[in-house]
């Protein structure tokens, strides 16, 4: 930092004449964001009230094992891709959800005739 070069290399600099340039304080800068207390998951036709906020899911192309994630404001966009390399990744998946469901079904914790996701089992 501007400090520490100013206190390790105090003489040098006085040496060679060297000085910082003055600056000003920085300015504290203040963000609001609108608050988001809808989720819609439909799809969209409209552009979303300042309160919602969108979440869709769309197949595009034929691409098995890539899913992709975006996150998009009038500022910026945010990106995230999954690609599997193989079915590995998720035959393991499944047996593991498969394992994790026998136990909860076995130990009373879930019961059979129900419909369960992944939330129950994490």
């Amino acid at each position: 930092t501007r400090t520490e070069i100013q206190n390790n290399y105090e003489k040098d600099m006085k040496k060679q004449g060297l000085v910082f340039p003055k600056v000003n304080d920085p300015i504290k800068e203040t963000y609001e964001f609108d608050e988001k207390t809808e989720m819609v998951f439909d799809a969209f036709h409209e552009k979303p009230e300042p309160c919602q906020l969108h979440v869709s899911s769309t197949r595009v192309g034929f691409v098995p094992g890539t899913h992709t994630v975006f996150f998009d404001s009038p500022a910026d966009e945010i990106e995230i891709t999954h690609r599997a390399r193989n079915r590995e990744g998720f035959a393991k998946g499944s047996v593991l959800a498969l394992e994790k469901l026998a136990t909860a079904l076995s130990s009373g914790k879930l019961e059979k005739g129900h419909l369960y996701g992944m939330a129950d089992l994490f």
